[in-house]
């Protein structure tokens, strides 16, 4: 909201900022009362239609552990995502393929801004993020993932019974 936004609006003067979640700071609620283009939802029931509605998926995380579910959520619509290198950690996506990392507020902006500017490359890179959220991350590969891992754990030879003498 005060580094990559300004530098989007140079380019984009109609630029929405439109923060999904519940609990927003308040630093960010006090930026989102003084500025029309900054919306903040507070906690919703599905985030579907108002990732339908966005352009791009920005998640510019800086510090943060666990599972991105927002990407794989935004991968599953389609839509294409810019991300730090902390944003996308454990996501097993390719840079430019499937989606777009940038670590500076003006790489960022950069990274966004092309994907708002040019539809086929937003379109190239929303839909290998579909491909891949699909073929990695749904309930049907990791279904099959674990049988397959299962398997193998059960061919295995048991590691606590001694071994013929």
């Amino acid at each position: 909201a005060t580094e990559i936004l300004p530098l989007l609006r140079k380019s984009v003067p109609d630029m929405r900022f439109v923060v999904v979640g519940r609990n927003p700071s308040l630093r960010l609620k006090k930026l989102a009362e003084g500025d029309s283009a900054i919306e903040l939802t507070g906690r919703v029931e599905d985030v579907r239609p108002f990732m339908k509605r966005a352009r791009v998926a920005a998640v510019s995380l800086q510090s943060g552990s666990g599972t991105r579910l927002k990407i794989l959520e935004a991968f599953s619509i389609g839509l294409p995502v810019v991300t730090t290198t902390i944003g996308v950690e454990g996501i097993e996506a390719v840079d430019g393929r499937d989606l777009l990392i940038a670590d500076s507020a003006t790489d960022f902006a950069a990274a966004v801004r092309r994907l708002i500017e040019d539809p086929d490359l937003a379109q190239r890179i929303g839909g290998a993020g579909r491909d891949l959220v699909v073929d990695k991350y749904s309930w049907q590969a990791v279904q099959s993932a674990l049988r397959t891992a299962y398997r193998s754990l059960a061919a295995a030879p048991d590691s606590r019974q001694p071994s013929p003498a």
